[in-house]
């Protein structure tokens, strides 16, 4: 294969390839930061640090191919300088972005369980349902009975307690 034939990214494809990372990590800051009360404030700080750290080393990354670029250009390349420069940026590189990613996982470990304390293992449960007031049928003959006092009592002037019969006589019904 013929090494005219095949050219390295231009500038600026590799800064276009990096850019959406930038921001989608900008975006994790904010929604970090935005989110602390629900995250609690540890778990926000590190996904906010993380994120930044990772939108940081896309920046470097730029900052990189920029550097190389203007290297390149003057025409006096000494290539054990290149060399040093690359390698810095490269072990700069896997080091922003390990730390970063650490951060965002730490994050996930760390975050705030619903009494306010540090969670550590598990999901975030979902909140109970709300109680349901038992059902009964209102009285014959008069209007729907006021809300239960208690499981299956109704409220009664002289208290709370079972709600009379039909009829108001507070005896059963004659059976025949």
């Amino acid at each position: 294969m013929d090494s005219s034939t095949v050219e390295p990214l231009s500038v600026a494809v590799q800064i276009g390839l990096r850019v959406p990372v930038i921001l989608i990590a900008l975006a994790g800051v904010l929604l970090a930061l935005l989110m602390m009360r629900r995250l609690g404030a540890l778990a926000a700080i590190l996904t906010a640090a993380g994120s930044l750290l990772i939108a940081a080393d896309q920046a470097a990354q730029v900052v990189w191919v920029l550097h190389l670029r203007s290297m390149t250009s003057g025409g006096d390349l000494d290539i054990d300088t290149f060399n040093s420069v690359n390698n810095a940026y490269a072990v700069a590189d896997a080091v922003m972005i390990t730390i970063g990613v650490a951060l965002v996982v730490a994050s996930l470990l760390l975050r705030r369980s619903p009494d306010g304390a540090a969670a550590v293992t598990g999901p975030a449960p979902w909140p109970a349902p709300p109680a349901a007031a038992p059902w009964a049928p209102p009285p014959l003959g008069g209007s729907a009975p006021p809300p239960p006092a208690g499981p299956g009592q109704w409220p009664s002037p002289g208290g709370p307690g079972p709600m009379p019969p039909p009829g108001g006589s507070g005896q059963a019904p004659p059976q025949g």
